[in-house]
This record gives structure tokens, sequence and C-alpha cells, in this order.
């Protein structure tokens, strides 16, 4: 608590002149309520302000914000919208968010293949799971054409980071050979 009274201290002043990555953190913290009374509609304020100057993370926290419905309404479509602009950037929570959003049709029209390409990006950052979803899409040939040799791949690359369901995925497919598995959201 004390460290986050500190940083405060430290951070306000750069925000309140303008700095992106202050503003940020402003946002963070008032979110999650760190060192400062839980204020979701102030956090979006300073999201907003960071984000007008092109933080792909600031972006990316409003279409969190929008898609839970913390400090605004929830509007799934508006938060498709944040999530884009981070993504352009090569965030990938961005990308894999996306990846979620087109897999699932939540505020987009459902589009599997369009979800395998979020989840390639973020996947080839080492985002386990966005990892873990491509290489399920792969096996089953969701989005893409089936591939074990490259469902593999990224289960392993997920599981390498010690995802639990790609650890999972991979006992069940050399136990049992191929199975429908859960995806991560």
């Amino acid at each position: 608590s004390e460290r986050f009274e500190e940083a405060l201290h430290l951070l306000k002043p750069l925000a309140e002149k303008g700095d992106d990555r202050a503003e940020l953190f402003m946002g963070i913290m008032l979110s999650k309520g760190s060192g400062v009374q839980k204020d979701p509609a102030l956090a979006l304020d300073w999201f907003r302000k960071s984000a007008q100057k092109g933080n792909s993370g600031a972006q990316y926290n409003i279409g969190l914000m929008y898609e839970l419905g913390e400090g605004t309404g929830k509007d799934l479509s508006k938060a498709v919208s944040w999530y884009e602009n981070a993504a352009k950037q090569g965030l990938s929570l961005a990308q894999y968010s996306l990846g979620n959003k087109y897999r699932l049709g939540e505020g987009v029209k459902k589009n599997e293949a369009q979800a395998a390409d979020y989840y390639r990006l973020a996947a080839q950052q080492d985002l386990s799971d966005a990892q873990f979803n491509l290489g399920l899409m792969y096996l089953e040939g969701r989005g893409v054409a089936k591939s074990r040799a490259l469902s593999l791949k990224w289960l392993v690359r997920a599981a390498n980071q010690n995802h639990p369901g790609a650890i999972e995925a991979l006992k069940k497919l050399l136990l049992r050979g191929p199975r429908t598995l859960g995806y991560e959201t």
C-alpha cells in the first residue's frame, strides 16, 4: 500500500502534464483500487487521455472496460473497436481478445478464420493463451486447415510456458488421441 501511495505521488504530476504512460498507470491504479479508492469512471477518463495519444495499453484497457461494463455501459462493439486500435499497434493482449471475440461472435460477426489470424499474431509474441487456442483450432480444423503438426507446435509452445490447458491437451492427445478440447477465454 505504501508503494502504491509513493507511485501515485510520482505519477499524478506526470499524468497531469500529459505523459501518456503516467496517464495509463493512473487509469490502472484507479480501475483496480491499487493505493487509491477504486473509481472505474475516473480510470476510464485517464485511459482516454492516454489512448488519444496512441497508447496501446490504454486503448486495450478502454476495450476491457467496455467489455466488462466498468466505468461505462457494457458495449461489446465498442470494446472490439478499442481492441482493434491496440491490436494494430501489435499489443498481444488486444490481438488475443479479438481472437476470442471473433471465435465467439461477441461484438462482431462470428468468424473463426479471423479469430485464428488474431490468435496467431498474439501466439507469435508468446502469449500462451493464444498459442493454446490456436493449437486447438488447428487440431479441430476451425478457421484453419486441420493440421496435427501445427496443433502440436502451438500446444507445445504453450505447454513450455506452463499453460495448464495445453499441458492437459497434450496429455490427452498422447494418451487417447485427438479429442475436442476446451478453449481459453
